[in-house]
């Protein structure tokens, strides 16, 4: 059995859970990243091994971002995230909210609630990212 991950709104956090060492145990929970945006939506495990998910604001812009966290290179060191998109609330689309999905070729496909089109705020857009990482690397 592995972990299982997941994402909490407040606080704004990535989890951890680690299954029990013996049989009926409690697991362990632990925070592995603390956002300054909100994330939203499950987060998936692609074949790198990290952690992707969407945000509904970002940093520089209020509209969303897609991210990538890459666990500790060490024991016990920091989760490092890296923001592989930033939604500018034009004909790409903001606040993606569902989760996301890879194809076979790595790339990662999503949605967005907001189309970007002034006036039409409940037609979404459906987007497609190509993984910026190879696989196998951290």
């Amino acid at each position: 059995m592995g972990n299982f991950y997941g994402l909490t709104e407040s606080p704004t956090t990535a989890f951890k859970l680690t299954p029990p060492a013996t049989k009926g145990g409690a697991w362990i929970e632990s925070t592995i990243f603390r956002f300054e945006e909100l994330p939203n939506g499950p987060l998936i495990i692609g074949t790198d091994g990290a952690l992707y998910g969407t945000t509904l604001n970002g940093r520089e812009l209020a509209y969303g971002t897609v991210f990538r966290l890459r666990s500790p290179k060490e024991t016990g060191g920091a989760w490092r995230q890296d923001i592989l998109y930033t939604f500018q609330g034009q004909s790409d689309g903001a606040s993606p909210r569902a989760g996301l999905v890879f194809d076979e070729s790595g790339n990662l496909y999503g949605t967005t609630t907001f189309s970007g089109t002034v006036g039409v705020e409940c037609e979404g857009t459906r987007f497609r990212l190509w993984q910026r990482v190879p696989v196998g690397t951290t």
